[in-house]
C-alpha cells in the first residue's frame, strides 16, 4: 500500500520543509495552470511555461478489444498513413482514437474502505504533514479542503 505519511515523514527527517513541495493530485485537477506555477516558482525557473495539456496514456479498459487493436497495431492502412500524415498527426489520431474508446471501470466500494481502513493511520499522518484536510481521502465530507503545499 501506498504510505505517503511515513514516506514524506522520512523526507522531512533529510531535508529542510523549504527543500520539499508536496502537492495533490486534486491540486492538479482544481488548477493545472497554477499548479505548474508554483512549481516552476518552486524550483526557480520560467513560471510563464504552460506543459501541454493533452491527456496521453489515459487507464483503462477498451471499450471494443477489436477496435483498439485496429487503433493501436500495424495494419493495410499503416503505409498509407505514414505517407499522408506527419507521424505527430498520426500520434495525435491514434492516442484521440484511442482514447475514446476507454472507459475507466468504478472502483468497488468495499475495495475503497478495505484500503481506507488499512491507510486511515497514514491518512492522519499526513494531514500533519502537510497541514490539509484528507477527509475525502477517507471518503468523508472535507471541512477545510484548501489547495496550499508545504514549502
Amino acid at each position: 500500500f501506498p504510505r505517503y505519511g511515513a514516506q514524506l515523514a522520512r523526507y522531512l527527517e533529510k531535508f529542510s520543509r523549504g527543500s520539499i513541495l508536496v502537492h495533490l493530485y486534486e491540486d492538479l485537477v482544481a488548477d493545472p495552470a497554477g499548479f505548474y506555477r508554483n512549481v516552476w516558482n518552486f524550483l526557480g525557473v520560467n513560471a510563464d511555461f504552460v506543459p501541454p495539456s493533452e491527456q496521453v496514456n489515459q487507464g483503462g479498459v477498451p471499450r471494443n478489444a477489436g477496435l483498439q487493436n485496429l487503433i493501436m497495431r500495424p495494419t493495410i492502412l499503416s503505409p498509407v498513413l505514414r505517407m499522408v500524415l506527419p507521424e505527430a498527426a498520426r500520434q495525435r489520431l491514434r492516442n484521440r482514437l484511442s482514447g475514446s474508446n476507454i472507459v475507466r471501470p468504478s472502483f468497488p466500494a468495499e475495495t475503497r474502505q478495505g484500503l481506507v481502513a488499512e491507510l486511515v493511520d497514514d491518512i492522519s499522518l499526513t494531514e500533519g504533514l502537510i497541514g490539509r484536510d484528507l477527509a475525502h481521502w477517507r471518503g468523508e465530507p472535507s471541512t477545510s479542503f484548501a489547495t496550499r503545499s508545504v514549502a
